[in-house]
C-alpha cells in the first residue's frame, strides 16, 4: 500500500484525493442539511470516559458470538452499496479484508457484486442486508439464496422506505458507471436491471430506482412473513424511538439495529448513540442490540459498548480503505479499529467485554464553559428556546444544525446559546457577540466571563444571509463541507465583574 494511513479519520481525507467526485459526495454526503450525520460524530465527543486502575490488562479478549455470528471483536462492517464505485475489488475485496481480520460482513441488497461471489470468498459469517421490494417474489428469492449460500441472518433496513434528499448526488445527477451492474437486481429481469439507477435526467438516479422499487407501504406485518419462510436470524435496522422496541419484539425479530442510517435518511433525526440507552433499556436483553453511525476510533467502539450495545457496524471507513488499496485497504482500516479498541479497554481496565459497562461513562458534569452573570434570580424560570425552562442556577445550552449556524432575532431575550462549546446569556436585546465580548449596555448590565479553551466565531464571516450565525467548534470552521462553513476564530476577552458574579 503506496498510501498509509494511521487513522480512520484520516483515511477519508486520504481517500476524497483518489475518488471520483461523484463516488465520494455520495459515499461521504448526509440528507439535506447534514445535521443528523454530523451528530453522529459529535454525540461521541460528548461522552468521556473513566478508567479503571490497577487490574490485570495483560490479555485483553474482545471476541463475541452473536446469533450465531462469530468475531474477533464486537463490530461488524456494516452494510453499504456499490463498493465497486470506489475500487475494483467491489465488495469481493472487503470480504476477504473481513474474513481475513476476522469480523463479520453484512453484504447489501445494492451491490455491485452477486451473493454468490460473496460466498465464493470462503467468509464463514456473512449476513445478508435485505432491502423489501415490491416484488416479494424476488424477496423470497434473495432470501432463499442467501441461507443456501451460509449467510448467517438477514438485517432488514426499515428507515428507507422512501430515500431520503441528498443534495449532492442531484447536484451531481448522481448515477451508477456503465462499467457496474446491481447483481442482486438482476431478478428483475428487463423491468431494471440497473437501468433506473442509471436514469439521471434530473436528480439522483439512485432515488429513481427506489422510488419504483422499493416497498413504501411496508408495515411490522412483513417480519412474521419473513420468519415464515426462513430459518435465518432477523435484524431489524433503523430504530430510534424505544416505542418501537416492543412492536418490532412481537413482530418476532432477533436483533436491534439502532441507526439514522449514517445521517442519509430523515435529517434532524437524533445519532444512534444519543437514543442508544433508552433502547437498550426497552429491549432489556432480549435480544441483542446494534449501533452504527460515526464510528471512526476504537473508544467510539468502547463507549457504545458502556451503553449497552451488544455490537457496532462499521461504515463509511471500510469504503475509504477500499478506495485507497482494495483489500489491504480496509484490513488496514479494521486492524487500526481493533488495535485501538484492544489498547482502549486496557487503558480503562477492561480485560473482557464483561467488564465493559456504563460505570465506564462519566456522569455529566457542569458544563466547563460555564457564564458568569451578576443578576441570575430576574427570570429565574422563563421558559428559552425549544421548551426548555431555565432554572435559577442552570444554564442549559442548545444545539445548533448541521452547518453550526443559526438566525437570531435580536430583540429576543434571557437566550442560552452554544458557540464552540462556550455559553452566554443574551440580555435585553444585547447582541450576542455584544454579550461575548463583555460589551453590554446600560439595558443588560450583565458582566460575562468565558471559561475553557474553546474560541467563538465571527457571525460577520458567515454567509450574509445569516443574520447571527456562529460555528459549532473552530475544527468545523475550517471545514470545507459547504460553501457557508466559512468562520474564523475570534478571541473572546474575560471581562472582569464589578463585583462577585454568581453562577446561571
Amino acid at each position: 500500500m503506496t498510501t498509509k494511513f494511521f487513522n480512520l479519520i484520516e483515511v477519508e481525507r486520504l481517500a476524497k484525493d483518489v475518488m471520483e467526485v461523484q463516488a465520494y459526495d455520495y459515499i461521504s454526503g448526509g440528507s439535506e442539511s447534514m445535521f443528523s450525520m454530523n451528530e453522529n460524530r459529535l454525540s461521541f465527543s460528548r461522552l468521556k470516559l473513566l478508567p479503571r486502575l490497577l487490574r490485570d490488562v495483560s490479555k485483553i479478549d474482545m471476541s463475541c458470538n452473536i446469533l450465531g455470528v462469530q468475531s474477533c471483536m464486537p463490530v461488524w462492517i456494516a452494510p453499504m452499496a456499490m463498493h465497486g464505485l470506489c475500487h475494483p475489488d467491489r465488495e469481493m475485496g472487503t470480504a476477504k479484508a473481513a474474513a481475513a481480520a476476522g469480523v463479520p460482513y453484512v453484504f447489501s441488497t445494492v451491490a455491485t457484486s452477486s451473493m454468490q461471489e460473496i460466498a465464493q470468498t470462503g467468509h464463514d459469517n456473512t449476513v445478508f442486508q435485505l432491502y423489501v421490494i415490491r416484488d416479494r417474489g424476488v424477496v423470497e428469492q434473495w432470501v432463499r439464496t442467501a441461507e443456501r449460500l451460509g449467510f448467517k441472518a438477514l438485517m432488514v433496513t426499515v428507515d428507507a422506505q422512501r430515500l431520503g434528499r441528498r443534495e449532492a448526488d442531484e447536484r451531481n445527477r448522481f448515477t451508477l458507471p456503465a462499467h457496474l451492474q446491481l447483481k442482486n437486481l438482476e431478478l428483475l429481469g428487463n423491468r431494471t436491471r440497473a437501468s433506473q439507477a442509471r436514469a439521471s435526467t434530473q436528480g439522483s438516479g439512485l432515488t429513481t430506482l427506489f422510488a419504483q422499487e422499493v416497498d413504501d407501504s411496508l408495515t411490522w406485518d412483513f417480519v412474521p412473513w419473513l420468519k415464515s419462510i426462513t430459518k435465518l436470524p432477523v435484524i431489524i435496522k433503523g430504530l430510534l424511538a424505544a416505542e418501537d422496541v416492543q412492536i418490532a419484539l412481537d413482530a418476532g425479530v432477533d436483533g436491534i439495529a439502532v441507526s439514522n442510517h449514517g445521517g442519509r435518511q430523515l435529517d434532524f433525526a437524533p445519532s444512534a448513540l444519543e437514543v442508544l440507552p433508552a433502547i437498550v433499556k426497552a429491549v432489556n436483553k432480549r435480544v441483542p442490540v446494534f449501533m452504527d453511525g460515526g464510528i471512526r476510533r476504537g473508544t467510539d467502539v468502547l463507549k457504545a459498548l458502556a451503553l449497552g450495545a451488544d455490537c457496532v457496524l462499521l461504515g463509511r471507513p471500510v469504503l475509504y480503505g477500499l478506495a485507497l488499496a482494495g483489500q489491504e485497504g480496509v484490513e488496514r482500516v479494521i486492524g487500526l479499529l481493533k488495535s485501538e479498541l484492544e489498547l482502549g479497554m486496557a487503558l480503562a481496565g477492561c480485560p473482557s467485554l464483561a467488564h465493559i459497562g456504563p460505570e465506564l461513562i462519566l456522569p455529566p458534569q457542569p458544563h466547563p464553559h460555564t457564564l458568569l452573570l451578576d443578576n441570575p434570580s430576574s427570570h429565574p424560570n422563563e421558559p428559552i428556546h425549544r421548551g426548555i425552562t431555565r432554572a435559577a442556577t442552570t444554564c442549559e445550552c442548545t444545539e445548533q444544525d448541521a452547518l453550526g449556524c443559526w438566525q437570531q432575532p435580536a430583540s429576543e431575550e434571557n437566550h442560552c446559546r452554544q458557540a464552540g462549546g462556550d455559553c452566554w446569556q443574551r440580555r435585553s436585546g444585547a447582541s450576542a457577540m455584544d454579550a461575548l465580548q463583555g460589551e453590554v449596555g446600560s439595558t443588560g448590565s450583565a458582566a460575562v466571563q468565558m471559561l475553557g479553551p474553546h474560541q467563538a466565531c465571527k457571525a460577520q464571516s458567515c454567509s450574509a444571509s445569516r443574520s447571527h450565525c456562529c460555528q459549532h467548534d473552530a475544527d468545523y470552521c475550517s471545514s470545507t463541507m459547504d460553501p457557508r462553513a466559512a468562520c474564523t476564530p475570534l478571541a473572546v476577552p474575560v471581562q472582569p465583574t464589578s463585583r462577585p458574579a454568581a453562577k446561571l
